[in-house]
Formats: C-alpha cells, structure tokens, sequence
C-alpha cells in the first residue's frame, strides 16, 4: 500500500524550495555584486569572476525593473578584473559597457587607485556619451505588456544607444522577464520573452492622477507614470506659452509719484520668518530622503518600496515649500503699503 503522507510531504518541500528560489532573485543579484567587490578589493580575481559571472546572470531574472547604477556595477566590476588582469584593452570595452548604462558610473578608488585608469575612465565617459542612436526594435503593437531598457520605459519607434543593454518585458497577469541584447542588431523577439505570449490587440485601462512627482522618479520607477501612446495617438507635444502683454502703466502726475507712507508690521515679519525656517528644516529632511532613495546602495526588494520611499520625499518637500511659500509671503506683505 503506497504511503501518501511522505510523498505529499516531498511535493511541499518541493514547491517550497522552488518559491524561495524565485523570491530570492533580487537578493542574489545584489549579494553577487557585494562578493565581487569585496573579492575585488581582497585582489581575489578567481572569486571575484565567479561572483560576476552569477551577477550578470542574475540581472535576467529580476523581480521588478533593473536599476541602472547596478546594472552599470556589473560590467564596471568586469571591467575592473580585467584591469587587475593587465587587459587593457578588456578593461576599456567593460568600462564602455557600464559608461553606456550609466553615464554618471563612479570609479571606485577602494578596489584600485590608479590615476592613469581613472582618466581613460573619465575620457571613455565622454565618448559612450556620444554614441549613436538605433532603433530599438520596439513591435508597434504592445497590448497590456511593457518594455524596459536598462531600466527605462520604451515604446514603439525609440531608440537606443549602440552597444549591450538589459532588454526586460513586464508580461500581462505575469512577471517580468530580462536578457541581455546587443544593438543594433536585425531582429529582437520582445514579446516572445514572455512564455504565455501577449494578446496584443489589448487596451491598457487609463491610469488614476498620480501625486506630483517634485523630483523625478519616474525613472527609478521604470517610467510606469507616463506609458506608451495608444495606437493612432500621437504624443502630447508642448504648447508654447502665450506671452500677455505687459498691463498699462498709469501716467504720473507732475512732479513724480506721491510720497506713500510704508510702515512695517513686525509681527507678521516674525510669523513669516518662523515659518521660512520651518519650511528650510522640511525641504532639508526631504533633501536627506532624496540622497538616500538615490544612492545605489540602497537597496528595494519591491516596487511598492521605491513607491513608499518617493512617497515620503515628496511629503516632505511639499511641507517645506508649502512653509517656505506662506511664511515668504507673510513677510512681504509686512513690509508692502496697502
């Protein structure tokens, strides 16, 4: 007689194993990227390699969208193998690879302080920056599925800067899946990326008014506030502003403008500077948030971290302005003759 409670345990254990492993994706990538530069800065190459090697693997399998600066680490940290190596020449194609990822890459002085290095580093960064465009390969028709490279939201007619890229697809009702693309190149199977395939004649559904975005993050976010225009929209161009004309100015009676007498309410002045001052501590809270959701080592294991981490800086910037605003306002009303 077969006993069912063993096997049934064994099928529990395995499913287990299997959803660990799948969670555990966005941990490994950066956990790679750690051991390859402590083993770096140890002058372990061996280990150091291995760890890359698993680093660049594991980018194609990321939970959520990449980031740019880490993704940038694995070909700089590459790079910087190659140059403990003495390839020269390897050296220099890595650095390129991470400079066209991440044009603001730092060189790191704790694995290896070598002036020379540091500026070819620097002159590789002027010279990524100019590469040119190609197309991106982006199917016209994308229906519920959306596209990154390196990170950043593309659609259909973008182009890319030539060279190797992280191409990831964020599959409808599905995850995200990535590999690593070289452009320009003739064919690029986004959509096939996904394994359940995409009905791409879907329409995706209008999306609620975000909070206003003070400083940006749309791009650490994967650009998912603005989208891809429908198909047969154009986008939305900027309409230059309208300049009003200047208001009349009233003609002076003889002998210049009258004397007014300005008295100044020093009560208001305290109020409003009171205020300026709460409001500098506010944008200077959200100025130490801002530095913090920037550094590259910070680490979010989700979207809704980097969601909730934006969130908080721009509570607190609209605090300080809101304080800066009414307490400036407040001052110069102490001070005009009404």
């Amino acid at each position: 007689m077969a006993r069912p409670l063993p096997r049934l345990l064994g099928i529990v254990a395995l499913v287990a194993a299997t959803s660990l492993s799948s969670t555990a994706t966005a941990g490994t990538f950066t956990e790679e990227l750690s051991a390859a530069q402590k083993a770096l800065t140890a002058k372990d190459l061996g280990t150091a390699s291995a760890a890359i090697d698993a680093a660049e693997a594991a980018a194609e399998n990321l939970e959520g969208v990449a980031q740019p600066s880490l993704l940038a680490r694995v070909h700089y940290l590459r790079g910087m193998h190659a140059h403990l190596s003495g390839d020269a020449e390897g050296a220099m194609q890595h650095f390129r690879a991470a400079l066209l990822i991440d044009n603001e890459h730092q060189w790191d002085e704790a694995i290896a302080k070598d002036d020379k290095a540091q500026d070819l580093f620097e002159i590789l960064r002027a010279e990524v920056r100019d590469r040119p465009e190609v197309d991106a390969l982006v199917p016209p028709l994308l229906g519920l599925a959306e596209l990154y490279i390196d990170g950043g939201r593309i659609c259909p007619g973008d182009k890319v800067q030539e060279g190797l890229h992280l191409a990831q697809v964020s599959c409808p009702e599905d995850r995200i899946y990535g590999e690593w693309a070289e452009f320009p190149r003739k064919k690029m199977k986004w959509l096939k990326m996904c394994p359940n395939g995409v009905d791409v004649n879907a329409v995706p559904a209008p999306k609620e008014e975000a909070e206003e975005d003070m400083f940006g993050f749309g791009d650490a976010l994967g650009g998912e506030d603005e989208g891809c225009p429908l198909p047969g929209e154009e986008p939305v161009e900027a309409v230059a502003a309208v300049e009003e004309p200047p208001p009349p100015t009233e003609e002076l009676p003889p002998g210049g403008a009258p004397l007014i007498q300005r008295s100044v309410s020093w009560p208001m002045v305290a109020a409003g500077t009171g205020l300026v001052l709460g409001g500098g501590v506010a944008l200077g809270i959200a100025g130490s948030r801002r530095a913090e959701f920037r550094d590259p080592g910070t680490i979010y294991k989700s979207t809704a971290e980097v969601e909730a981490a934006a969130k908080k800086v721009n509570s607190a910037s609209w605090v300080g302005t809101g304080l800066t605003v009414v307490g400036g306002g407040l001052c110069v009303a102490a001070v005009i003759p009404w």
